[in-house]
């Protein structure tokens, strides 16, 4: 086989295995991790079904368990006891933070919280403060909106507090006059059955929070800081997919994930949440400590947390360079020494590719001169004779066929002096 073939031979089979090996390394380090929702799954939750659909999370290092939320499930409590490494909370985090509950804000995916009241148009409650001795289905997690009704100077004993449904049909069927919900879910239910209804958001009484917000245990975010930032870089990633095709996105929740939302109802969600992210406007994920800083001032102002709380504490600030972990150290020394065998190898190649090349530069030279010394020898205008040291005759060229009279066929081989020189004189 000629070493060029040899050479690509090896590197076509050296390249591959390097790649297996670093594939290989990366898939065996994943680390296992859960996410817990705050509420069954559908669109509010998309960007970290497309994180886990677009293999975000596997090229992080992560292997993620995506649990979805029941009516009684508490995402703090979860992160908090260890059954998970990652939550999905709101505002109300900075009360938990507040509390002694030690979790770390990572990301706010909703800029503005969808969470209104809803009630019906027409009907008896025209405004906020129309709430007292109704029937209102309102959780008791739902911070914001009690602080968007002591703003109100809503009484929160002078509310008729029944257990919440999560349906807007409750509201339809008038067994309440007021119901919490997010502007982006329960208001499909409502506009698809033509009822008439009013919103009633904190944003019109100042009162302008983070929904939707990425959490962690503190103690997480120490010991394992490499793998909060993956997290939170691949979810993030997993957001900018899903904002940037929700039909798609839609589909992989109806795919794989629930079955409970119409593909109308995923995509009438992903419609009304745009405008709460603000994604063209606001970099995904984005939190500023001032404006947590005015959250944690409307707490404090409505009773519901100290004064002068450090808010900074609940931010997430992402670490300094860590040290790698040892198995990407033990890939990184497996594929130098690829790199440097197969460096040797094109080296050695390259050194008998130039032996090659100045050999035959000096066959090509010497054939040049042995053909330009025969057509010297040929055309010569005198006899030329070639002999050994024997007198055998060598060459025998056409001017001395001509003066000697014999054929140079004739005289090859033979001994030159029996045909010039006489017997006598020999």
């Amino acid at each position: 086989m000629p070493p060029g073939a040899a050479h690509r031979r090896l590197l076509r089979h050296l390249l591959p295995a390097l790649c297996l090996l670093l594939a290989a390394g990366a898939a065996g380090a994943l680390e296992s991790v859960t996410l817990q929702l705050k509420w069954q799954h559908q669109f509010q939750f998309a960007g970290y079904y497309m994180a886990q659909a677009r293999g975000y999370y596997r090229e992080a290092g992560l292997e993620v368990r995506i649990v979805e939320g029941r009516a009684d499930t508490d995402p703090v409590a979860e992160v908090l006891a260890g059954r998970a490494q990652y939550g999905i909370g709101a505002s109300e985090l900075l009360l938990e933070r507040s509390r002694g509950k030690p979790v770390v804000a990572l990301a706010a995916i909703f800029q503005h919280s969808p969470l209104v009241l809803l009630a019906r148009a027409g009907g008896p409650i025209h405004r906020p403060a129309d709430l007292e001795a109704r029937r209102l289905m309102l959780l008791p997690t739902e911070a914001e909106l009690f602080a968007f009704l002591r703003r109100e100077q809503v009484k929160e004993e002078r509310l008729q507090r029944v257990p919440h449904s999560f349906s807007a049909a409750d509201l339809m069927a008038g067994k309440v006059d007021a119901v919490s919900g997010y502007l982006t879910d329960e208001t499909y239910e409502l506009e698809k059955a033509g009822f008439p209804y009013l919103s009633f958001s904190p944003r019109a009484a100042n009162i302008d929070f983070y929904g939707d917000t990425l959490f962690t245990a503190e103690a997480h975010a120490v010991a394992h800081p490499q793998q909060v930032e993956a997290f939170r870089r691949a979810s993030l990633q997993g957001w900018a997919a899903a904002l940037a095709d929700p039909d798609a996105a839609a589909r992989e929740i109806l795919q794989h994930y629930s079955t409970r939302h119409s593909l109308e109802h995923l995509l009438f969600e992903a419609e009304r949440m745009r405008p709460l992210i603000e994604p063209a406007l606001v970099e995904l994920g984005h939190m500023s400590p001032a404006r947590w800083r005015r959250i944690g001032d409307t707490y404090a102002e409505l009773g519901m947390m100290p004064r002068d709380y450090a808010v900074e504490t609940l931010l997430y600030r992402p670490a300094g360079p860590q040290p790698l972990p040892p198995w990407v150290w033990v890939v990184l020394a497996l594929a130098a020494l690829a790199l440097l065998i197969a460096l040797y190898i094109h080296r050695l190649y390259g050194r008998l590719q130039g032996q090659m090349h100045q050999r035959d530069s000096s066959e090509r030279n010497l054939r040049a001169s042995r053909e330009h010394l025969a057509r010297i020898f040929e055309t010569a205008p005198l006899a030329a004779i070639v002999y050994d040291q024997e007198a055998r005759v060598l060459e025998w060229n056409h001017r001395a066929e001509e003066i000697f009279g014999w054929r140079r066929e004739e005289m090859l081989g033979r001994s030159f002096f029996e045909h010039m020189v006489p017997e006598e004189a020999r």
